[in-house]
């Protein structure tokens, strides 16, 4: 794994991108906005030196089985860590651990459709409250190597009804072996 190839060029990453049941976009905060919205993905952890590439996939909701577009309810991202994110030596910082977790589990509601600027509908059809995390639960399990490549998976625990308006979310950082390094929790709900 060297920080210039692709992501795609990883063997463990590229069987998995190849799963039909998952969708591969771009990650929605890595692109720079003309406001100040997502520079910390966008700009400070988007270089050669913290998190060179990322690619972000997410499961093709069921329309078979009477699911909506917006029912997805699992969403994965692949990320490559170079040495600047580091606490101790070759270690991923603990709060860049946590941070790409939060990120993570509020790019599933965003693909859900739950997230959107205010004064927007919702899928739901009610008028979009951004959601923010209410408390973010990480434990770490192993050092998060860096260099590196990982994939942190994340799901829909519960939520998402019109009446409450509150998503509870969990995911986890893995690395090629499968190892489980950290795992994360929140709530979610309109400010």
């Amino acid at each position: 794994m060297a920080p210039h190839e692709p992501l795609e060029s990883t063997p463990w990453i590229t069987t998995l991108l190849t799963d039909q049941t998952y969708i591969t976009t771009p990650m929605p905060s890595r692109v720079p906005k003309s406001s100040t919205e997502d520079n910390f993905f966008a700009r400070t952890l988007n270089t050669p030196s913290t998190i060179p590439a990322c690619i972000m996939q997410y499961q093709r909701p069921d329309l078979s089985s009477g699911e909506n577009p917006g029912d997805v309810k699992r969403l994965r991202l692949f990320v490559r860590l170079a040495e600047d994110i580091t606490g101790y030596p070759g270690t991923l910082h603990g709060g860049v651990t946590a941070s790409l977790l939060d990120e993570c589990m509020g790019l599933l509601l965003g693909v859900r459709g739950e997230v959107g600027p205010a004064g927007e509908r919702s899928r739901d059809g009610a008028l979009a409250e951004v959601p923010v995390t209410a408390y973010l639960n990480t434990k770490f399990k192993r050092p998060v190597p860096v260099p590196g490549d990982v994939v942190i998976n994340v799901w829909l625990r519960e939520g998402g009804e019109p009446s409450t308006r509150k998503w509870v979310v969990e995911a986890d950082v893995r690395d090629e072996g499968g190892r489980l390094l950290a795992e994360g929790e929140c709530l979610s709900e309109p400010r």
